[in-house]
């Protein structure tokens, strides 16, 4: 009990609880949206990075952009999903996205910068160097 009060704290807090607003139930989106265009390389410019998307170049796509994340999203589709990247002016290629383009110029394969960095991130295995 406080000084000069007849009721606990606890008895308090539950009469109390009646006179107060029920909370929110619907949680806010933390993401901030952006509108790119896709560019002749298949990357997209969020944040000073570039990430790549396979869409075609000069589609709109909508990149949300979470703390440890950012998603690309066209005609409420996602079509992309890369850990975000905090530096400055990086490119974060997923060599999937390029797999069209692969198939139809197969000699750009040897020297893209996607499978250069999947090699360094060791996602490409020696065993694909053979098959290839």
């Amino acid at each position: 009990m406080l000084d000069g009060r007849t009721q606990s704290v606890g008895a308090a807090l539950a009469e109390e609880r009646g006179h107060l607003r029920p909370r929110v139930a619907e949680c806010f989106d933390l993401a901030d949206i952006a509108f790119p265009l896709v560019d002749k390389h298949g990357c997209v410019t969020v944040k000073t990075n570039f990430y790549s998307v396979p869409a075609r170049p000069g589609t709109r796509v909508q990149a949300r952009v979470h703390p440890q994340h950012v998603e690309v999203w066209h005609a409420g589709r996602l079509l992309a999903r890369h850990e975000r990247c905090h530096s400055r002016r990086q490119h974060v290629l997923d060599l999937e996205h390029y797999l069209d383009v692969l198939g139809q110029k197969p000699g750009a394969f040897a020297g893209s910068k996607p499978l250069a960095q999947w090699r360094a991130a060791g996602r490409w295995p020696v065993c694909y160097d053979e098959l290839w």
